[in-house]
Formats: structure tokens, C-alpha cells, sequence
């Protein structure tokens, strides 16, 4: 796990804490660091998700959905915003040294910012979308 993860009040750069989430046959694991706050928040979910042997209704199946697809996002975002920090050293030792960029790199740069951009976007309206939908899910839990 990159010990810059993205923060977003869900997974915080300078954490220490690690958690499996959504561990089982049809799943991809997914690690996490996140502060204690959210360390506890999410062993909660964990357990609430695991202990229930019933059918989960729809609602629930989907926010599990929307989360695993933010917690990806994140993910993506972070390994971004690392590639554009180093581009950003290089940038500074080429102009140190007064030496010209190699090919590509504007063009690098202005994809890895649109991308970055356009995730950081989809991620805002899933946040959006999911205050209005889901609350009544946060509320139990």
C-alpha cells in the first residue's frame, strides 16, 4: 500500500493502520490504510456485512458496489498524483541543469493531468450522489 494514499475523510495519508476489506471466494481483496476513526468505522461495516446470512437488500448491494468502485478511484488517483509529483523533481533538475526535457513530457504531463482531473471529478459526484442515496444506509450502521 502506498504510504501516500489519498485521504477524502475515507483513507488518510498519514496513517499507520492496514484492513482487509471485502475478503472472500468472488472478491478482490482490497487493503486500506485509514486513520483510527475510519479504522474502526470500516472494521464496524466489515462486521456488520459479514455477520448477516440473510439476502441484503438492493440498496445495500449497491452502496457496497459504489464503494468498492470509489475505493478504486482512490487508488488510480494516488498512483497519478505520484507520477506527477516525480514528473515534477524531474522538471526541476532539468531546469538546474539547464537541460532540455526528453520528448513527450508535456504530452505526458497534460494526459496524466486530465486524468487525474477527470477521476478526482467522478469521484466528487459519486460523493454527491451518494449523501442523497445512501444515507439511510449510514444511518444504520
Amino acid at each position: 500500500m502506498s504510504p501516500s494514499q489519498i485521504c477524502d475523510e475515507t483513507f488518510c495519508k498519514k496513517c499507520s493502520r492496514t484492513l482487509l476489506l471485502f475478503s472472500g471466494k468472488d472478491e478482490r481483496n482490497i487493503w486500506a490504510e485509514c486513520c483510527i476513526g475510519c479504522h474502526a468505522f470500516f472494521k464496524r461495516f466489515k462486521e456488520i456485512f459479514s455477520e448477516s446470512s440473510k439476502v441484503i437488500d438492493s440498496d445495500f448491494s449497491k452502496a457496497i458496489a459504489i464503494f468498492k468502485k470509489v475505493l478504486r478511484y482512490n487508488k488510480e488517483l494516488s498512483s497519478k498524483i505520484l507520477q506527477l509529483e516525480a514528473y515534477a523533481r524531474m522538471l526541476v533538475i532539468h531546469k538546474e541543469q539547464q537541460e532540455p526535457l526528453p520528448p513527450g513530457t508535456d504530452a505526458i504531463l497534460e494526459n496524466l493531468v486530465a486524468l487525474a482531473t477527470e477521476q478526482r471529478k467522478q469521484l466528487s459526484e459519486i460523493k454527491q450522489g451518494l449523501s442523497v442515496k445512501c444515507s439511510t444506509i449510514v444511518m444504520r450502521i
